[in-house]
């Protein structure tokens, strides 16, 4: 789904600075890409942080730990 938050017909519309903060930690993050059109589009981290349901700071290191190969290694030396 590919939404701009600030534009969303919330119920109780966040302050627009908490939107904006919000949206940057998530950009910071790579949790979403902001579009030319200034639309939002979730990444594949950001699909991992909700199937987790996890911190996108936590998902960000943990998706970057296993690209880098950290989570085989460990997973090898468990296993021996």
């Amino acid at each position: 789904m590919k939404i701009n938050p600030v534009n969303f017909p919330w119920l109780e519309s966040p302050k627009r600075s908490s939107i904006e903060n919000a949206l940057q930690e998530l950009v910071l993050f790579k949790a979403v890409k902001k579009l030319p059109d200034d639309r939002i589009e979730l990444s594949e981290i950001g699909q991992l942080v909700i199937m987790l349901q996890q911190d996108p700071r936590i998902v960000h290191m943990l998706f970057n730990a296993c690209v880098q190969g950290f989570g085989t290694r460990q997973l090898k030396a468990n296993l021996n």
